[in-house]
């Protein structure tokens, strides 16, 4: 490919097998109009500007310019549909994730409500074959061991819970007297 460009009235001769860039182009040409100006039609800078050469260049670089624009949007449209593909593969993985966390979720809930079931009903059984067991302290200023108790509080406040073994020992014999009945 060359390029060939004469300024009519200045000495400036352009011959190249390299492509004239837009810059090269457009300074060649006000080079050419401003050495010109005063001899030179506005008509003859139009003819020169129009020559076959000059004309022909212009035309790869817009060709260059508009191929180069159209692969970048194909490259961007390629890679925000890689993107969408990558995401609809994360979303259905996580979907399938998040769905056997679900299943395992619902069956520990449905295994502990069924446990507070048979722990409540087997509370139940054993009340009804031992009886009702004695609450500490069910009623205020009543209870079983209630001596032992407050003589244990006593011990712990006065001594920061050094040398209370007696009343401790005193308050299980109480506890497994009460149990026991």
């Amino acid at each position: 490919m060359s390029c060939q460009y004469q300024c009519v009235h200045s000495n400036i001769q352009y011959h190249s097998n390299i492509p004239i860039s837009i810059f090269n182009l457009i300074l060649i040409i006000f080079h050419c109009y401003y050495t010109t100006a005063t001899t030179t039609t506005a008509a003859e800078i139009v003819n020169a500007f129009q020559s076959s050469a000059l004309q022909t260049q212009w035309e790869k670089l817009q060709t260059s310019i508009i191929t180069s624009h159209n692969e970048r949007i194909t490259d961007t449209n390629t890679h925000l549909a890689h993107i969408q593909n990558e995401i609809t593969q994360w979303r259905t993985h996580n979907d399938a994730v998040q769905s056997t966390l679900d299943e395992k979720l619902d069956s520990l809930n449905s295994k502990f409500a069924d446990k507070q079931v048979e722990v409540g009903y087997d509370v139940q059984q054993l009340e009804k074959r031992i009886g009702k067991v004695p609450v500490f302290g069910e009623e205020r200023g009543t209870g079983v061991c209630l001596e032992e108790r407050m003589g244990l509080i006593d011990c712990y406040k006065s001594r920061d819970g050094n040398g209370c073994d007696e009343i401790v020992k005193a308050m299980e014999r109480c506890t497994k007297k009460a149990v026991m009945a």
